[in-house]
């Protein structure tokens, strides 16, 4: 599996915004839904996220968690970003890892129907999106890709990600 560190250039999102520096992050994206299932596609993207934070100001869902973007006819329906890995004031020092494992469901995928049962605001840290803290369907699949993103503000160590 291909994992995609931070803001690296790839065919499977577009990157928005990407702000790292001692007292902020933000990395944001838009999938392209037309390379997980072609021009026109149906189904959903979904997302497990596995998040750690060593900052204790930063909080982060510390359980795995899945959440779905539903793509119709090709397209999210969003036009400024689709996922966020944000804190928009850091004032300690320390580590925060974002890891995520992305998935296809097409309409015509059994898992299709459970994961439209999905509910908003099931895990809070998903915000609007449908979201789930188990998943058991999935774990028979590979997952498309995987994404990392290390926030990581300590020091030299923070002069060197930059």
């Amino acid at each position: 599996m291909q994992i995609i560190h931070g803001n690296e250039e790839n065919p499977f999102f577009t990157t928005k915004e990407y702000t790292y520096n001692r007292n902020e992050y933000r990395f944001s994206i838009l999938w392209n839904p037309e390379v997980f299932g072609g021009p026109a596609c149906e189904g959903y993207i979904v997302q497990m996220v596995d998040a750690k934070s060593g900052i204790s100001e930063v909080k982060v869902e510390e359980t795995p968690y899945f959440e779905a973007w539903k793509v119709s006819s090709g397209n999210t329906g969003n036009q400024d970003y689709d996922d966020s890995f944000d804190c928009w004031l850091v004032l300690e020092e320390g580590v925060v890892t974002y890891y995520a494992e992305i998935y296809w469901i097409g309409f015509d995928d059994e898992l299709y129907a459970e994961v439209a049962k999905w509910k908003i605001g099931t895990v809070p840290m998903a915000n609007q999106l449908p979201s789930s803290y188990k998943f058991p369907g999935i774990e028979k699949r590979s997952p498309i890709f995987g994404r990392q993103y290390v926030y990581d503000n300590r020091g030299s160590t923070y002069e060197s990600n930059n």
